[in-house]
């Protein structure tokens, strides 16, 4: 299973910093009946969690878990934007958290035609404007990303941190962010 990492972000008196949590993005690997009503689907999720709950539980780094812990217990108001739907997010985040109490911003999906269709993506540009719609419109202090996908964020960010990238994105993440930008190898590969 691979692991991709969804954003964070955290607010301190209503400036957000960013941590990513990698928070797997399973895309149709959830999705098999696509006529699922909501409970339905909240259930298969359920139970693909509890399944798959050690690969899981791998993906969700240590080091990543713990950064965003120190924000939560510096006053920090964590947010998760991911890719991944805020129920599968929310569902994942709960293996590693006793009680997952975190804001989580994810794609939308809905019924239509018979099957599911994603109506809103939040990845890239999009992300930032359900960050916004969601009430985290304070400047970014610092977004924590592993992907070409999340430059809009780490753009946005003060200190834009870059983790676990895949090595031949590190160029264009240097060029766009500044050839000083961290690039932290968090494990998990």
């Amino acid at each position: 299973m691979a692991c991709r990492a969804g954003g964070v972000a955290a607010h301190r008196a209503n400036v957000p910093v960013a941590v990513a949590a990698a928070i797997p993005d399973l895309g149709l690997a959830v999705d098999r009946d696509r006529r699922a009503a909501p409970a339905q689907r909240s259930a298969f999720i359920a139970d693909y969690v509890a399944r798959n709950a050690n690969a899981l539980r791998a993906c969700l780094l240590s080091i990543a878990m713990a950064a965003m812990n120190a924000h939560r217990a510096g006053g920090d108001r964590v947010v998760i934007a991911t890719g991944a739907t805020d129920t599968l997010a929310c569902a994942i985040l709960s293996l590693a958290m006793a009680k997952a109490d975190i804001p989580i911003i994810g794609s939308i999906r809905t019924l239509r035609w018979g099957g599911r269709t994603t109506t809103r993506h939040c990845h890239a540009e999009h992300k930032m404007s359900m960050l916004r719609e969601a009430g985290c419109d304070a400047p970014i202090v610092r977004a924590y990303s592993d992907n070409t996908a999340d430059l809009p964020p780490l753009r946005a960010a003060r200190e834009p941190v870059v983790m676990n990238p895949r090595p031949r994105r590190v160029a264009v993440l240097r060029r766009e962010l500044g050839a000083d930008v961290p690039v932290l190898d968090w494990g998990g590969r």
